[in-house]
């Protein structure tokens, strides 16, 4: 595309051009830091404005802060400061009306603080026919899930034909690699209508010919780096905040490990909306899920599930997360009499370097992984979950602390249900305790 003024042309690379022809509703153009994503998506959301009289489509970043930052300067480039493209700016309210009838929105999708517990609130207001988002990792998955049902939703005009209708619906997506649902959505699991192109830098043949080697310079002593923001690996993304690292997770569901004893389940119990009620089930070192729902009626329903699991696989104990909702589920099972344990993170640990039990809990577990005798299921659900949980040493008296479950859910927009199951299971000596029998075969 050449801009009217024919100062600076759009010639796209071949992925870019890629990701431009792209058919399926979501794309992810996804990887190397410099592999033009940015100019990807503002170039690709103008030719869809262009292309209908009337058209309606969003450009946005999680945070507004962010996005004025980064995006909004590509924008200004290849829109805003083209002579004869624009009719209107309303800066107050991030929309830009081009000269044949379409408008760009644009922005952050993060609620204001003035909006308490509505994570949607933004995005409700969203009517669009193409919808463009920077940084996709930083949003909340189940705002992602909405946001797309923001499309197709204005009926505008084809010059071609002089048809009206509504356009095929368009989400284009941008993010360096992260652990995540970014990564299960369109990378591990790939979804049907889902698209992934990888960024690279060097397919970026508009840089300056010493960036790449500067950045290898640069990141010499750390090649995890120049394989996730260089070359686009999303293999080597690690959150090193995170309390399971990634490759110790890989290895985990690799090791062929036979069942031994005692077979425990760990139960976390669904709040409502997007949780799931999780069961694990670990025989010795070996952990499989046995249950993940979504969307369970009520407490009796989860209550009959659990004791289903409990008849027919025997387990010697069953720990449950007694803390709200799971609080009934613990109760009515252990007035059935099966052997329950009542599983309080906030509870003291017997370890005094922990913050509390579940610290303690969840570091039992991150050992396991260091020490490469556990063997875990290849569920990418799960392991996306347990490699972005944080935990963080007090400077006062090098307390370890684990990432609440109010946090991750703040962060993540959903509970650590497989990362509690999974750790329950594990929990109060089980795995530790000299007692465990499991025999690892092969790594």
């Amino acid at each position: 595309m050449t801009r009217p003024d024919a100062r600076i042309e759009y010639t796209p690379f071949p992925a870019q051009v890629r990701a431009h022809q792209a058919t399926q509703k979501n794309i992810l153009y996804g990887g190397a830091v410099g592999g033009g994503k940015t100019v990807a998506i503002v170039n690709d959301a103008l030719r869809q404005a262009l292309a209908y009289e009337g058209n309606r489509v969003g450009i946005f970043r999680w945070e507004l802060s962010s996005f004025k930052k980064t995006t909004y300067p590509t924008l200004e480039l290849w829109v805003l400061g083209v002579p004869g493209l624009v009719v209107n700016h309303n800066q107050a309210e991030y929309t830009v009306d081009l000269v044949n009838g379409s408008r760009i929105v644009y922005g952050g999708l993060k609620p204001s603080s003035s909006v308490a517990g509505d994570l949607l609130s933004v995005v409700k207001s969203l009517e669009l026919n193409a919808l463009y988002i920077d940084e996709v990792t930083d949003v909340p998955e189940r705002l992602f899930d909405f946001a797309c049902t923001r499309v197709p939703r204005v009926r505008c005009r084809d010059p071609r034909t002089g048809e009206v209708s509504y356009p095929p619906a368009r989400v284009f997506c941008t993010c360096n690699p992260e652990l995540g649902w970014v990564k299960s959505r369109f990378i591990d699991r790939q979804l049907r209508n889902h698209l992934f192109i990888p960024s690279r830098v060097y397919d970026n043949y508009w840089l300056d010919d010493a960036y790449e080697q500067d950045m290898r310079d640069q990141w010499a002593n750390q090649p995890d780096w120049v394989a996730r923001y260089l070359e686009g690996d999303w293999t080597a993304a690690v959150d090193y905040a995170a309390l399971f690292i990634a490759p110790w997770l890989a290895a985990a569901t690799r090791r062929a490990v036979l069942p031994g004893q005692p077979c425990e389940l760990g139960v976390d119990v669904a709040a409502g909306g997007q949780d799931l009620s999780v069961v694990v089930r670990r025989r010795g070192m070996l952990a499989d899920v046995l249950m993940a729902e979504r969307g369970l009626p009520d407490t009796m329903t989860t209550v009959q599930k659990v004791a289903g699991l409990i008849d027919r696989h025997r387990p010697q104990v069953t720990k449950i997360d007694a803390i709200g909702v799971g609080k009934g589920v613990y109760d009515r099972l252990a007035e059935l009499g099966y052997n329950v344990q009542a599983m309080i993170g906030g509870a003291t640990a017997d370890d005094d370097q922990f913050a509390n039990k579940r610290a303690e809990w969840y570091w039992g577990v991150r050992v396991l992984l260091e020490r490469g005798v556990i063997g875990l299921p290849d569920e990418q659900a799960m392991m996306n979950e347990l490699g972005q949980i944080r935990f963080a040493t007090s400077a006062s008296d090098r307390t370890i602390k684990v990432e609440g479950k109010a946090d991750i859910v703040k962060r993540l927009g959903h509970s650590p249900d497989y990362a509690d199951a999974l750790v329950y299971a594990f929990a109060e000596g089980g795995g530790l305790s000299a007692g465990v029998t499991s025999a690892i075969v092969r790594v």
